[in-house]
């Protein structure tokens, strides 16, 4: 059997920092192996250390037969809901951090970016950087909040 290329995977950077926002994502780690993405303070969803991880998710890979995956931002750190600039924080620290993700296997982890929608020209201008940067493309997401 061939090896795959997985292209719906997400990720979720391990190192989200306090964007002291009541209503923000934000991960709040319970174990080496489990996190708890937050918003504000309701519990949304359960993920394991291979969304951050680097070295646990090329091992799962492995484990599956699985050659490459395409590793999109999780949509509830879009911040479509927030102010342009904010936004356009946001995508940029994940982007960033996407990066940091992939980096220990750039052939097999294939980071997708995100930006900010609110303003036409600051999406555009994370998206050029992100490419520039090593990203290979873009995920849009299909609603807002």
């Amino acid at each position: 059997m061939e090896p795959a290329i997985d292209i719906h995977t997400h990720y979720v950077p391990g190192s989200w920092p306090d964007l002291n926002c009541a209503d923000a994502p934000w991960l709040r780690v319970e174990s080496e192996s489990d996190a708890m993405i937050m918003m504000g303070t309701r519990e949304f969803r359960l993920v394991q250390s291979n969304c951050w991880d680097a070295e646990h998710r090329l091992a799962d890979m492995d484990a599956d037969g699985v050659a490459a995956q395409v590793l999109s931002p999780t949509p509830v750190f879009f911040g479509y809901d927030r102010e342009p600039r904010e936004a356009a924080r946001l995508a940029r620290i994940f982007n960033d951090l996407a990066l940091e993700i992939c980096a220990p296997a750039p052939d097999r982890l294939l980071p997708f970016c995100q930006v900010p929608l609110q303003d036409t020209d600051a999406a555009c201008a994370e998206l050029e950087r992100c490419l520039e940067a090593g990203h290979v493309g873009v995920e849009i997401g299909n609603h807002v909040g």
